[in-house]
């Protein structure tokens, strides 16, 4: 005999799930660094279907003061500074070549707000560009060199050795969302697009295939100095609490509004009325009835 009342037990903890699955996904998730050396996040990434081509981006909060902080490094083994890029625009390097955006980083953003960043670059074109808030900033020939295809990825700080070397001074301590690299060079367009659709937007796989995704970043082994953060204006907004309705042994207002409020007071009508509420209301009601007529 099939038992139903199992079959509930089960199936209500699996509904429960599939709500705090979507409430959690209602609101997206950030990483918030502390100014501590331990506060970064390391992984070896296989960076293999991006050695001709790239395009990373992500939104930037920076909170620390100077010009060294760092939010994302890669390193291989010959070059420690394969990718580095810092929240002030002084480090914007690949293959070790690096190109200063200061002067924009100072145009486009303010400590303490978030902006979008991404650099781009391509094997063919020997091109690399970088973009803050949707827009070039500048942009510089590369060396006809492809991507190290594997290597130490540290989220927080700068390498100064293949996997290690972090300084307090290259503490990133600022916040950080939606970090994907793509194994594509996005155009100005798509760049532009991307910024556009704001922080909000949950739609980076449309620009191409990543090989580091935003939420395997959030899956990472990270120490307490790493803590996640809530993106604002981007969940559900609350909805305001009912007013409570108006009881009608207390307002008698409430019978002035039905339909019968118009009509001609009759034995029913009477009936009906004395159904719905006190006596000490229902003279209330027929003394505003009469004086309406009157």
């Amino acid at each position: 005999m099939f038992d139903h009342t199992m079959t509930r037990i089960t199936v209500l903890p699996f509904l429960a799930l599939l709500a705090t699955l979507a409430t959690a996904t209602s609101s997206p998730t950030g990483l918030k660094f502390d100014n501590d050396i331990r506060a970064n996040i390391k992984f070896f990434q296989d960076l293999e279907g991006a050695q001709g081509a790239l395009t990373i981006c992500a939104w930037v909060k920076k909170l620390r003061t100077g010009i060294y902080p760092c939010w994302f490094s890669y390193a291989v083994p010959d070059q420690y500074n394969e990718i580095l890029i810092s929240d002030s625009g002084k480090y914007n390097n690949l293959f070790g070549q690096g190109i200063s955006t200061m002067e924009a980083f100072e145009d486009f953003t303010k400590v303490g707000e978030w902006y979008h960043y991404c650099m781009s670059w391509s094997q063919e074109e020997k091109m690399k560009r970088i973009y803050y808030n949707g827009r070039m900033a500048k942009r510089q020939e590369t060396a006809d060199n492809k991507l190290g295809a594997r290597g130490y990825v540290v989220i927080g700080n700068d390498q100064n050795s293949y996997g290690g070397g972090m300084q307090d001074i290259f503490n990133f301590a600022g916040e950080l969302y939606n970090l994907n690299l793509y194994s594509r060079k996005l155009t100005d367009d798509d760049i532009s697009k991307m910024f556009g659709e704001g922080m909000c937007s949950n739609e980076a796989d449309k620009y191409g295939s990543r090989r580091i995704k935003w939420e395997d970043i959030l899956k990472k082994d990270r120490s307490e100095k790493v803590s996640l953060i809530k993106i604002p204006g981007c969940g559900e907004e609350p909805k305001p609490e009912p007013k409570p309705e108006p009881t009608p042994y207390n307002n008698w207002d409430v019978l002035r509004k039905e339909p019968y409020y118009q009509r001609e007071l009759t034995a029913e009508l009477y009936t009906r009325l004395m159904s719905r509420c006190s006596y000490n209301m229902l003279g209330d009601f027929l003394g505003a009835k009469s004086m309406t007529a009157s």
